[in-house]
């Protein structure tokens, strides 16, 4: 009888955290649980408390997935505040279309660097050049750009259109390399990519454990994966042309239909 409260206890909180209703076996969510709790005990989490704290209250106690619900409500407040300024610096005319529109989209947590997705073409190009100084440049369906900081460390960055010239995904590359750098340069840069996504998704509800052999040409061997009703982010390792490469994909899933998604390597 423990154990099976224990369960449903553990289920229950796995589906109010990660909002997803499939089901999942118990040795995931017994998984995702400690992850959880190893993410607690992480400096970034007890600075995140801290700011909370401050906010609303010293002695304020909070879970873990509302903390990161409440970290998601602040920097969506603040990329407001962003988008307001960014739009001051714009042409009159110019200003007020790009804070019209961003004003009419939702705001996720999935969102990259606070542009929302479903801006359009232009307006997702004026937001990306006020918060970032690499040149970026226009192919076919696709803008990209090398060197955008992720945690810290430059990747090739694209952010892909629909047919409507709505951004409905982007996607980071690392550095290819050979095979032997597989273990010391890609599978750390995953990591790292995988960090920075967790800065705003906490951790991942999926995690896979991917052998040398299972990272197939042009294909994304997931190491970790998030997902909602909306919205998917994955972090894995591919490899082209015998060189090897950490990868992260985030987009919108009601987006995705209309443009087939196309590696930007």
């Amino acid at each position: 009888m423990f154990f099976g409260d224990r369960e449903t206890a553990l289920r229950q909180e796995y589906l109010e955290c990660t909002g997803d209703p499939l089901p999942v076996d118990l040795k995931f969510v017994i998984g995702w649980k400690q992850r959880m709790d190893a993410w607690r005990k992480t400096p970034e989490y007890a600075e995140l408390l801290r700011d909370y704290q401050k906010t609303v209250g010293a002695s304020a106690s909070i879970r873990s997935c509302a903390l990161i619900e409440w970290n998601e409500r602040r920097k969506r407040v603040q990329d407001s505040m962003e988008r307001i300024l960014t739009a001051r610096v714009l042409d009159s005319n110019e200003a007020q279309d790009v804070a019209e529109e961003i004003k009419a989209l939702p705001a996720s947590r999935f969102d990259f660097a606070g542009i929302p997705f479903g801006v359009s073409k232009g307006a997702f190009l004026h937001l990306f050049k006020m918060k970032y100084t690499v040149p970026i440049q226009e192919k076919d369906a696709f803008y990209f750009a090398e060197n955008v900081p992720w945690n810290g460390a430059p990747f090739l960055t694209a952010f892909y259109f629909d047919d409507d010239n709505r951004l409905f995904k982007y996607e980071a590359e690392s550095d290819a390399l050979p095979a032997d750098s597989v273990n010391r340069a890609v599978r750390p840069a995953a990591r790292r990519l995988a960090t920075a996504l967790e800065q705003s998704l906490g951790p991942p509800a999926r995690q896979y454990r991917i052998g040398f052999y299972e990272i197939k040409s042009r294909e994304l061997a997931v190491e970790e994966k998030w997902e909602t009703a909306g919205y998917t982010a994955m972090v894995g390792l591919s490899v082209f042309n015998y060189q090897y490469y950490a990868k992260a994909v985030v987009a919108a899933i009601q987006r995705t239909k209309k443009t087939p998604a196309t590696s930007s390597r």
